[in-house]
């Protein structure tokens, strides 16, 4: 029988008015305690007792082997480390079984608990443990994995819809394109859309440029021949800087030795004379008069200047911006003016 007494101590010293005695049978602790530490003897796991005096409470069994066996190991474990922890463990065996034995002292009781297992089933429960673990995070990946692929199917699905009508889209149209993947192919026709859209900027510029050099062609050659409304249209789609109802003075600029120049240049760089011709006289005669420039090819380049009704002496001004023009010129070697105008 095991009794626990419960009391109170008077400051004074004096014997204590009531004591509670709890009396307990080693059988029914010993069975608690085996059911809070899962024991399963059958596996090989044992739980002991020792009291004060290092002899075991009693359990109700008679293998007094086991329980010698145990209080020898132990008291030997205990002798050789003499600052071992209430708590701790250590190895030994028995009948060729490897045990791992477990100590624990219970201060206020003075009692030792003693359990005893197999290191072999400990084995088997790390194994198990293990491979419950192993199991888990594979469930858990595959879960992962197809949660991922479903995902990315849902995320992909418009993604791939219009890189396939873009394929299909361009293979109508013939165009054979190596596919290494969906954004390296949508790199490359982004990159070719963007090629063909700056061509078509540039063509778009040059007709542009065509069709204004057409028209001020015309305006030079059959001015009287225009109608208002046709003429206002054509100056707002071409931006025309040319002002609508004003008269118009034709400023001349004509290539001197014109045969020399033409041996001295290639044709491109001709061209880029020309233009460069145009370009110094608009911007300085644009100082005092809107004008547009016109390339008639061969030997001269035209100024249309807007000349202001109340100018009467403009003439001066237009050759005296002319003369500016001529000294910034890139080729004062061939370029002379030559002035004509009319009104």
């Amino acid at each position: 029988m095991y009794s626990y007494f419960i009391y109170e101590t008077p400051a004074s010293g004096a014997k204590p008015d009531g004591v509670v005695v709890i009396n307990v049978k080693p059988e029914w602790l010993l069975e608690n305690i085996n059911q809070i530490n899962m024991i399963d003897k059958q596996k090989g796991d044992n739980v002991f007792i020792l009291d004060q005096a290092g002899e075991y409470l009693d359990d109700g069994t008679n293998d007094s082997a086991i329980k010698n066996w145990l209080k020898t190991d132990f008291l030997a474990n205990k002798t050789a480390h003499p600052q071992a922890e209430r708590e701790g463990f250590f190895q030994s065996k028995r009948g060729g079984t490897q045990y791992l034995v477990t100590y624990t002292n219970v201060d206020n009781t003075g009692m030792t608990l003693l359990k005893t297992q197999p290191v072999l089933e400990i084995y088997k429960y790390i194994n198990s443990l293990r491979t419950s673990i192993i199991i888990i995070t594979l469930i858990f990946l595959v879960m992962a994995l197809v949660i991922s692929i479903s995902i990315s199917r849902k995320i992909y699905r418009p993604f791939g819809k219009l890189v396939n009508s873009i394929m299909l889209d361009r293979i109508r149209r013939s165009d054979k394109d190596e596919v290494v993947d969906e954004i390296s192919y949508l790199n490359t026709v982004y990159r070719q859309s963007m090629e063909m859209l700056d061509h078509f900027d540039k063509e778009k510029v040059q007709y542009k440029d065509v069709m204004k050099h057409y028209w001020l062609s015309r305006l030079i050659t059959e001015s009287l021949s225009i109608g208002r409304a046709e003429l206002e249209s054509i100056f707002k789609e071409m931006r025309i800087s040319l002002v609508r109802d004003a008269s118009f003075a034709i400023c001349l600029l004509k290539i001197d030795n014109y045969k020399e120049f033409q041996h001295a240049f290639h044709a491109k760089d001709k061209d880029t004379i020309r233009f460069a011709m145009i370009n110094i006289a608009s911007e300085i005669m644009a100082k005092k008069y809107p004008n547009e420039g016109l390339d008639m090819k061969d030997d001269h380049v035209v100024l249309i200047v807007s000349i202001p009704e109340e100018d009467e002496h403009f003439q001066s001004h237009i050759h005296a911006l002319i003369e500016e023009a001529q000294r910034y010129s890139l080729c004062t070697t061939f370029v002379r003016k030559r002035l004509q105008t009319s009104r």
